[in-house]
C-alpha cells in the first residue's frame, strides 16, 4: 500500500527537533551584522558541530595548508556555504534520516540547487546570494522524507520523471496524492525555519504563485532557487524546458531560456567536482 500524507506528518511529529545549536548558527550566519569570529565562537562552544566541522576542514580535500585545530579555522577555510552544508546534514542526521544511495542523489542535487542559483542570483543582482544558497539547499527537503517512508516508490517515480520529461509535482500528486512542497513546507514549520526558506519550499515549482505576495528581492530568491533546481540532473535533461520563462522576466532576467542554460552549464562540470568533493568529506562512500 502506497504512503499516505498522514502517515509521513506523523513521522515527522515523532522525529526529533534539530539540535538549536544547528539552527541558531545558521540564523548567524546569514546574519550580514554578525561576525564570523562571533559565529566561530558560538559553534566552539559546541563539541559535535565544532567536531564535524574539524573533521571535514581537515579531510584530503581541504587540508593542503596544515591542519585546522579550531572552528574559526575551519571557517575560514572551507567557507560559510560549506559550514552552512555541514549543519543541514547534523539536522538531518539528528532526525534520524537515513543516507542510503538515493538519499545521497538528492543531497548532490540539493548541493547542485544551491550552487547553480547562487549564480542566477548575481544575474538578478541579488544583494544577498547567500541566502540563495542556503534555499537551494532546503528547497527539496520534502524528498527527503518521501524517499525515507516510500523509498523504491519514490525512486522510481523520479526516474520515470526524469526520462519522460514530467511534471515532477503532478506525478507526485497522481501517485501519492499528495507532493513533496506539501510535506517539506510543513517540515520548514515543524523545524520553525525563516520565513524566506518557507516560501522557497512552497513557491519553488510555481514561482508566479509567489509574485507580488512576497517582496521583490524574496521573488527574486524563489526564481534563483526556481531556475537552478529546474536544472539539476536528477529531476531533469537539463534544458531549462520547465523553467517558468514568465516568472523569470518578471523578476528581471530578460533573456532568452537557451542563453540563461547555455551560460550557467560553464560551470557544471566545476560544481559537479565541488559536489563530489563535498559529499565524500561529508559521508565517505557512498552508501548500500
Amino acid at each position: 500500500m502506497a504512503v499516505t500524507i498522514e502517515q509521513i506528518l506523523e513521522k515527522m511529529d515523532k522525529m526529533p527537533e534539530p539540535p538549536k545549536a544547528s539552527v541558531q548558527a545558521v540564523n548567524m550566519l546569514e546574519d550580514p551584522n554578525v561576525p564570523i569570529a562571533k559565529v566561530a565562537e558560538f559553534i566552539s562552544m559546541d563539541e559535535c558541530l565544532t567536531s564535524k566541522l574539524l573533521k571535514l576542514s581537515n579531510s584530503a580535500h581541504y587540508a593542503y595548508s596544515g591542519k585546522v585545530a579550531t572552528a574559526k579555522e575551519a571557517l575560514m577555510r572551507i567557507g560559510t556555504n560549506f559550514v552552512k552544508c555541514t549543519l543541514y546534514a547534523s539536522m538531518l542526521e539528528i532526525a534520524g534520516f537515513h543516507p542510503n544511495s538515493f538519499f545521497m542523489e538528492l543531497w548532490k542535487s540539493a548541493l547542485f540547487t544551491a550552487l547553480v542559483a547562487k549564480d542566477v542570483a548575481e544575474r538578478l543582482n541579488h544583494p544577498r546570494i547567500d541566502l540563495c544558497f542556503t534555499g537551494g539547499l532546503l528547497c527539496d527537503i520534502g524528498q527527503i522524507l518521501m524517499n525515507e517512508y516510500a523509498n523504491q516508490v519514490y525512486t522510481n517515480l523520479i526516474t520515470t520523471v526524469r526520462k519522460g520529461g514530467y511534471d515532477l509535482v503532478q506525478a507526485e500528486n497522481q501517485v501519492f496524492g499528495f507532493s513533496h512542497v506539501q510535506v517539506g513546507y510543513k517540515m520548514a514549520d515543524q523545524w520553525k525555519l525563516p520565513v524566506i526558506y518557507q516560501n522557497v519550499i512552497r513557491y519553488h515549482h510555481d514561482p508566479m504563485a509567489a509574485y507580488k505576495k512576497v517582496l521583490p528581492d524574496d521573488f527574486k530568491i524563489i526564481i534563483a532557487i526556481h531556475v537552478a533546481n529546474n536544472l539539476s540532473p536528477l529531476f531533469s535533461d537539463q534544458s531549462g524546458s520547465q523553467i517558468n520563462m514568465e516568472a523569470v522576466q518578471q523578476a528581471g532576467l530578460n533573456l532568452r531560456r537557451e542563453i540563461i542554460v547555455q551560460s550557467l552549464s560553464q560551470k557544471f562540470d566545476m560544481y559537479y567536482r565541488d559536489i563530489g568533493r563535498i559529499t565524500e568529506s561529508m559521508f565517505g562512500g557512498a552508501p548500500n
